[in-house]
């Protein structure tokens, strides 16, 4: 599944930040599917959804350590048509939780994978049975996709395209 992590990643200035940061993620063999922030005011935060078993917990206390303040996301994915009020559906049934973070992993094959983030796993286990028909429940057709495509790139015997030089 997915570990979903909250971090500050700038206060007065953000020269370098992102790099050390994703440097973290880099070494500890982390596969970043969605990443995004943004900086206001010279404070910026980045939420990020990696693959794997890593306890959301342990990730946001490894950055933390780093100097990145960090906290556990818990998420609740949705599997969303890729059509106009899609999110905004979704949003409606879990509008009355505290949203925490939104990160859309993956829009493929008409269908796009949505990772609303909460302060607790009571609150994502609340979202999921509020999402009904549109909740993960279990490992996605996106996911499965993912491992496939990775699978066949790592015994592929043509040449990486350059998506520089195509």
């Amino acid at each position: 599944m997915h570990a979903q992590v909250s971090s500050q990643l700038s206060a007065g200035g953000s020269p370098g930040k992102l790099a050390q940061y994703a440097r973290i993620l880099a070494d500890r063999k982390l596969n970043i599917r969605a990443i995004g922030g943004s900086e206001w005011g010279g404070q910026g935060a980045v939420a990020v959804l990696v693959d794997g078993d890593m306890n959301e917990s342990e990730l946001a206390a490894a950055l933390t350590e780093a100097d990145f303040p960090s906290v556990p996301i818990y998420a609740a994915e949705a599997v969303l048509p890729d059509e106009e009020g899609s999110l905004a559906a979704a949003a409606e049934r879990i509008a009355e939780l505290d949203i925490q973070t939104i990160l859309v992993a993956d829009t493929h094959g008409g269908v796009g994978l949505v990772s609303f983030g909460f302060a607790t796993r009571n609150e994502a286990n609340q979202a999921r049975r509020l999402l009904g028909d549109l909740a993960v429940k279990r490992e996605h057709d996106l996911t499965r996709a993912w491992e496939a495509h990775e699978a066949w790139d790592a015994t592929n015997p043509n040449p990486r395209p350059d998506p520089l030089n195509p």
